[in-house]
């Protein structure tokens, strides 16, 4: 085989980019080749060719021009590819072959595209490295700088890692792994198919990884960050730092801090529960709309879109961070003037903590800058304003606020109102900054205006008319004259080139002057080029002021939005405290409240506590707002604890630790789990994890098996959950025989949704009253569904027959007689406690133990 220089010099750079999609730059176009080719030709929908690279060498090919390429780009990276961008890195000089290199691995993780990454959400990209007993997490957002790192517990089907990545959703994730067999990296694709995943080798220690992140922080320590004594956490941020510097070619240096990551860190939601809340979408329709965000998102900067989406995903669990935010949102509430004189500023301002990305890894365009440019223009008057505000979170966020007067100086004395998107392009610098620019300038304007009055008097001169002169890259200037007008051309003219329907020419005036007018704008496109990389570099010196500034603007933002809903919505404050009780009166639906006509919404109160009304058993007809009262329950407790005013005439809430929710009923074809499978395993997670700080909210548990053993179920689980875990529950259902639980265990209680029959009709109140119901009203409910008459009328007589159920007898000694979850002796803990010496146990060793215990007793509820 004997391929071209340019193949080689293809196939070399291929070589090292196997797991990419190379694409190569030709002259205006990038290439794709072999295997590459046919990948993108079907993804983007271009036609696929075929080209030689000499005897024996033919692959198929593909391309896309060089200006249209982030585009193409985008869609490769939104179908799962990686894109490595094979740029020239000098100028092409005939008979030589232009030198080539990757500037940059694109990768779903790394993408930095401001116009097509969603504005209103992170984009985290997740390191995972294996530790034996543990898995470290780094967690970084590149377009922001966010960075985490942390370890969880490793368990023995690697649950913990799916809750942590169903938790954070990340576009990417990096695996490292000790034991090459494991093939975390495989089980992770296949749980997670829409999440590209890239295997790494575990190559080096945590002492490695800790002096490569002290250094690119410029610190001695990383006990500063609150990382330093978590190996498992370092290897993993340094693993995925250094994979984030390869494929962006370049330092990330807005990545200027890293902290802390634990889920044990404020309200814990699972990817159940945020579905079944439907937090940020709805389940059927997957829109915005008719979700909780919808309801509290009236944020007007791409910061605080993600910021208010981030506090509504983890909520707070200390009640005194939790009344910080409180006592802002009410002084901007109370203070309207102020608050509409905020949102007018915040309207101008742009993405800064995204644009500081584009800034340090040197994307930024010259139309980006005036982005920055205008958005900086509006903090003199949001600072003004955020000064006379009294609380202590918006006087901090006022602290943070940097005005940056001189950087928005001097990109106004530097960039031009019209600059373009390209930094090659020219028409970025304006005019008077810079001397050269401006004489570089006159020179090419009055160059244009000589090439037009040389057209005009050549006109004049010959009697052609249609004479006319023109450019081009290949030929540069020339003077066109019509086939039918050449018995007019003079003797001085040269020819030049031939077309279909003229000639074209040149004199030696025209060259003369072709080489002045493109040597003058050779040089001033290359020197605006030069002056803006200076500011480019200028800019960046400010990005940790300008990241500072960014995140307090997004905290105000957020916090002005959920004053701005609660005055919409005709929210209170809620009172929040550590007490174990969720007491709401007149409680709305968020979200429900405000899709219907105006104040129609039935209100209903709740009291829930764990010394004499921990479990309410709600028993009434479908259709009757039972679910509705159940979500909206856990709704108002979520929203208290972001630190937002709530839907209701007054509430206290006792903060929880998680809220559960096992609702509706699908199945999981991808985990071959029937629908009753999928309602049990989720059970069996509330039942494994929910603590007496938790929220729980079952919904008709049971019901996908028989009635018989429906009941025993529910019963069960809701006996255990009185018995052994003492969480506050909302258990929702139409086995009637669970109303006899309230006279047996202390702290349950039923309510119901109350109907009045009237007639063949039934009337839903949708209120929810003390006491149980034995009726569900089912064939009624069919009956407006529309089944067949015949159909109710038999209904009707098997109801009637049916043989009344027998008690369920209760056992004395009732958490004996459990075997939905048996006790587990605790002796290997017992056995750990006596071993340690608690004047030994340093801080780092006390919580290694308590993790080892934590491992223990999930081990022994996953034998259950």
């Amino acid at each position: 085989m004997n391929a071209t220089p340019m193949y080689q010099q293809y196939a070399a750079i291929k070589e090292r980019h196997r797991d990419a999609i190379l694409m190569y730059r030709l002259g205006d176009f990038y290439e794709m080749f072999g295997e590459d080719a046919k990948t993108a030709a079907a993804e983007l929908e271009i036609v696929l060719t075929a080209r030689e690279f000499g005897k024996g060498v033919k692959l198929p090919m593909c391309g896309v021009p060089h200006h249209a390429a982030d585009g193409y780009v985008a869609k490769l990276i939104q179908r799962g590819h990686k894109v490595a961008i094979a740029d020239q890195t000098e100028d092409a000089v005939a008979g030589k072959l232009v030198n080539r290199e990757v500037v940059r691995v694109v990768t779903p993780g790394t993408y930095l595209d401001l116009d097509r990454l969603d504005s209103s959400r992170n984009n985290y990209i997740l390191s995972v490295t294996d530790a034996g007993d543990r898995f470290g997490l780094g967690i970084l957002d590149v377009s922001t700088g966010e960075f985490k790192a942390g370890e969880i517990s490793r368990s023995a089907d690697d649950s913990s890692l799916v809750r942590e990545i169903e938790r954070l959703s990340p576009g990417e994730c990096v695996v490292a792994m000790r034991d090459s067999g494991a093939d975390a990296a495989g089980r992770i694709s296949a749980r997670f198919p829409d999440v590209k995943v890239t295997e790494l080798d575990l190559m080096f220690d945590a002492s490695y990884h800790r002096d490569r992140l002290c250094a690119h922080f410029g610190v001695k320590t990383l006990l500063g960050f609150g990382i330093d004594e978590f190996p498992a956490a370092i290897m993993a941020a340094g693993q995925l730092l250094d994979y984030v510097r390869d494929n962006l070619r370049a330092d990330p240096k807005h990545v200027m801090s890293v902290s802390l990551y634990s889920h044990r860190d404020g309200m814990y939601l699972d990817a159940a529960t945020r579905r079944n809340l439907e937090l940020t979408e709805t389940m059927r329709e997957k829109e915005k709309k008719g979700s909780l965000l919808w309801a509290l998102d009236r944020t007007l900067t791409p910061m605080g879109k993600r910021l208010i989406r981030n506090w509504l995903e983890q909520p707070l669990n200390d009640p005194a961070e939790i009344n910080l935010r409180l006592d802002a949102v009410g002084e901007l509430l109370e203070n309207r003037t102020a608050r509409e004189g905020a949102r007018e500023c915040l309207s101008e301002v742009r993405d800064i903590e995204r644009l500081c990305s584009r800034i340090a890894t040197m994307l930024i365009t010259p139309k980006e800058t005036l982005a920055v440019r205008d958005s900086l223009a509006a903090l003199p008057a949001l600072a003004a304003l955020a000064s006379a505000f009294k609380c202590d979170m918006l006087e901090s966020l006022r602290a943070d606020m940097d005005t940056l007067e001189d950087a928005r100086a001097d990109l106004a004395a530097a960039v031009s109102d019209d600059a373009p998107r390209s930094a090659r392009e020219g028409g970025i610098i304006r005019d008077g900054f810079d001397a050269r620019v401006d004489d570089l300038r006159a020179l090419k304007k009055g160059g244009r205006k000589w090439i037009a009055d040389l057209e005009e008097k050549e006109r004049r001169e010959t009697g052609v008319k249609s004479l006319k002169i023109g450019y081009n890259k290949v030929f540069g200037y020339y003077i066109e004259v019509t086939k039918a007008n050449l018995a007019n051309v003079p003797d001085r003219y040269i020819r030049k080139q031939t077309t279909s329907n003229a000639e074209r020419f040149y004199t030696e005036e025209l060259k003369e002057k072709e080489f002045a007018i493109l040597g003058a704008e050779s040089r001033l496109e290359e020197l605006e080029y030069q002056l803006f990389c200076g500011i480019r570099d200028n800019l960046a010196g400010h990005i940790g002021r300008m990241l500072k500034t960014s995140r307090a603007v997004a905290a105000l933002d957020a916090l002005q939005s959920l004053a701005q809903a609660a005055e919409e919505n005709r929210y209170c404050r809620p009172q929040v405290s550590a007490s174990e009780t969720i007491k709401i009166e007149e409680g709305r639906h968020p979200s429900l409240d405000l899709t219907m006509p105006a104040r129609t919404f039935i209100p209903n109160d709740t009291l829930l506590n764990c010394s004499k009304s921990q479990i309410h058993i709600i028993t009434g007809p479908n259709m009757s707002g039972k679910s509705t009262y159940m979500r909206q329950v856990a709704l108002i407790t979520l929203m208290a604890q972001m630190g937002s005013f709530v839907p209701c005439r007054a509430a206290e809430i006792g903060v929880v630790d998680r809220i559960f929710t096992r609702v509706g009923a699908v199945d999981d074809i991808t985990l071959g789990l029937s629908t009753f499978m999928v309602e049990m395993v989720e059970t069996a997670t509330i039942l494994t994890n929910a603590t007496k700080k938790s929220l729980v909210l079952l919904d008709e548990v049971g019901r996908g098996t028989s009635a018989a053993d429906g009941i025993s179920i529910a019963w069960a689980v809701s006996e255990y959950i009185h018995e052994r875990i003492g969480a506050r529950t909302l258990f929702a259902t139409h086995f009637n025989h669970l109303t006899r639980m309230a006279g047996l265990f202390e702290r349950i209680e039923n309510f119901h949704v109350s109907a009045v029959e009237r007639g063949r009709e039934i009337l839903f109140t949708h209120k929810v009253r003390p006491g149980g119901t034995d009726r569900s009203f089912g064939v009624e409910v069919a009956r407006l569904a529309g089944i067949p008459a015949s159909v109710i009328r038999r209904a009707s007589e098997i109801l009637a027959s049916q043989e009344a159920e027998s008690d369920i007898e209760v056992p004395e000694a009732r958490t004996a007689q459990l075997a939905l979850i048996p006790d587990q002796p605790p002796s290997r803990i017992e056995e750990m406690l006596r071993a340690a010496d608690p004047e030994e146990l340093t801080p780092r060793k006390a919580l290694d133990l308590v993790f080892r215990m934590k491992d223990i007793l999930e081990e022994n509820d996953r034998s259950r």
